[in-house]
């Protein structure tokens, strides 16, 4: 007899009672303590134009797409409410928001109660629905975050059914076809989680592959590594200087390393080669393909016109990306266990063995995602006569200003990478916020504030690792059931999109 969900029950009645209080209040709490940040309200005004008929427009006479569009999807049917009392909508707006803050505590609930045990799912629920700093800024702004959450928490949630289910029942095209239109569902809540998404597939279509693991890591490395170069050799804000010219090396780069890493071995099981082995072939593939990279830039260069394209940065970004690379290879080697090892081949053998599985499977989630994102654009350019939501193109011409009272592009490294401790551009808050603060009391280190804080991020990661260690195929099983890789590259990925083209 199936337990009933009291947990479950009891954090619906308390959040959704304590909603209810708030949204029956005042009018003017609705605007000063509720939706108070402006963005909100164009969805809002897009909303009700569009249910009276009047287009997506927010003034009455310029078409715009600067929303996205399953938040506005939402809003629409809620803003027809509008024409009978303004304040109306918002009250069941935040309704809503509340219902969607506690679907997600009881996903992570299901999701993490699995996994470790029901009481860790517990704490977790109770903090996501219960802290005030995802309150502030998930929920209260009145923007897409929100439904953005639910569905990363949905997907990861099926990721893990995925996972358990793969090794024994195989992968029916059914659950393929669901997971692809899930993870469409999670990008259209925001239009950046397309990276989640696309990292997502390449969990998906090479399981039981090392590549699964590698391809990933090494997309995120070789970006890394290329814009580790030009940050280091230009500096802030003179990199804006050469973004044409590092995204066209990313460009370039990704290309090349991709291909060079698989052929020389560098994506196959990592316990099959002596270290010494490993590091001859980390050599190859540094020199290799950076030779190749340094031709075709070169060539680039002249034909582009690109302002400089200095040799340093190429010869920076070999060494980073032997470094970068070779650093998950020795991680990986290091939490491997006998019995998670794959069966080995050769790439060329893998190959031959795999691709017609990775060819149907990929052009049918990427076929689904991307087909579906195409559809969008397409609708998008014809409606509006631009691909993307105009509001990240004014974004993007705001952080070109030099002086701007809206924000600017970012200033230093760590607010490059998202790593910083405060401000929009921190992508790991409230971590990183804590970590800023442990760094603070290290006054007896003597360096800046900056190097004390990247001395703590590296001390918690060493310490991570050490945890890691201590039960290795645990490590492994959670890592994979909670689609912590796909998760972290994708997270990466999204920040990078914005800050490497200097994002306001």
């Amino acid at each position: 007899m199936k337990k009933f969900p009291w947990f479950e029950t009891i954090l619906v009645i308390i959040v959704m009672s304590i909603s209810l209080y708030a949204a029956l209040s005042d009018a003017q709490n609705l605007s000063q303590r509720w939706f108070m940040r402006d963005d909100a309200y164009y969805y809002f005004k897009v909303a009700q134009n569009i249910s009276e008929g009047r287009g997506s427009t927010f003034d009455g006479i310029n078409p715009t797409n600067g929303y996205h569009p399953l938040w506005m999807a939402v809003c629409i049917p809620i803003f027809t409410l509008a024409r009978f009392d303004l304040v109306l909508p918002l009250r069941i707006l935040l309704l809503v928001m509340s219902g969607l803050s506690v679907a997600t505590g009881i996903l992570l609930f299901r999701l993490l109660g699995k996994i470790f045990a029901p009481f860790i799912g517990a704490l977790a629920a109770l903090y996501w629905v219960f802290d005030t700093t995802i309150l502030n800024n998930v929920y209260r702004q009145g923007l897409e975050t929100g439904i953005a959450a639910l569905f990363i928490v949905l997907f990861l949630y099926k990721l893990y059914d995925f996972e358990t289910t793969w090794h024994r029942n195989g992968v029916p095209r059914k659950q393929l076809v669901a997971l692809a239109l899930l993870a469409a569902l999670t990008m259209f809540s925001r239009l950046d989680l397309v990276f989640f998404a696309g990292m997502a597939g390449l969990w998906i279509v090479f399981r039981g592959q090392a590549l699964r693991y590698y391809l990933p890591l090494d997309i995120v490395a070789i970006i890394f590594s290329v814009l580790s170069a030009f940050t280091t050799k230009f500096g802030f804000p003179e990199y804006f200087e050469h973004t044409n010219a590092a995204m066209t090396m990313v460009g370039v780069a990704l290309f090349i390393r991709l291909p060079a890493a698989y052929f020389l071995g560098l994506h196959q099981n990592p316990s099959a080669d002596k270290p010494l082995k490993t590091l001859a072939k980390l050599a190859a593939f540094a020199l290799v393909s950076s030779a190749a990279i340094s031709v075709v830039m070169l060539v680039v260069a002249r034909v582009m016109d690109f302002d400089a394209m200095p040799r340093t940065v190429l010869a920076m970004d070999a060494v980073f990306s032997f470094l970068f690379i070779g650093a998950t290879r020795f991680l990986h080697r290091d939490l491997h266990t006998a019995s998670s090892q794959p069966k080995m081949d050769t790439p060329i053998g893998a190959l031959q063995t795999n691709w017609k599985q990775w060819l149907i499977e990929g052009s049918t989630y990427y076929g689904i995602v991307v087909g579906l994102l195409g559809v969008y654009m397409l609708w998008s350019k014809l409606a509006f006569g631009t691909f993307s939501p105009v509001s990240g193109q004014i974004k993007r011409w705001w952080g070109s200003f030099l002086v701007s009272f809206y924000g600017k592009h970012p200033q230093d490294t760590l607010t490059f990478f998202g790593v910083n401790t405060k401000g929009d551009s921190a992508a790991w808050q409230p971590i990183s916020e804590i970590f800023g603060k442990w760094a603070a009391k290290l006054t007896f280190l003597n360096p800046d504030g900056n190097t004390r804080y990247v001395i703590v991020i590296v001390a918690a990661a060493l310490v991570f690792y050490l945890i890691l260690r201590t039960d290795k195929q645990k490590a492994r099983t959670v890592i994979a059931r909670l689609g912590i890789l796909p998760l972290f590259t994708g997270c990466f990925l999204q920040v990078i999109s914005y800050n490497a083209l200097g994002y306001s």
